[in-house]
């Protein structure tokens, strides 16, 4: 069955896993953060959360809290 799911890429997954450890972790926290981010975000056009600066007629075109 496992053949079927990962063709001919097993063992080098296999190997990969037992070579790098640390980095394999790594990578799966930092693709998390980013599954995470992406889903739960609020920054962005809408969101109310300008972030800096802005360049709207409205403001003066000032940044941060003047």
């Amino acid at each position: 069955m496992q053949e079927l799911l990962l063709g001919g890429w097993g063992p080098q997954i296999a190997a990969l896993i037992k070579q790098n450890p640390l980095q394999l972790v790594t990578a799966g926290l930092l693709a998390t953060g980013i599954a995470i981010t992406l889903t739960f975000g609020t920054r962005g056009a809408g969101s109310g959360d300008g972030g800096g600066c802005s360049f709207d007629d409205s403001d003066g075109g000032g940044c941060g809290g003047d």
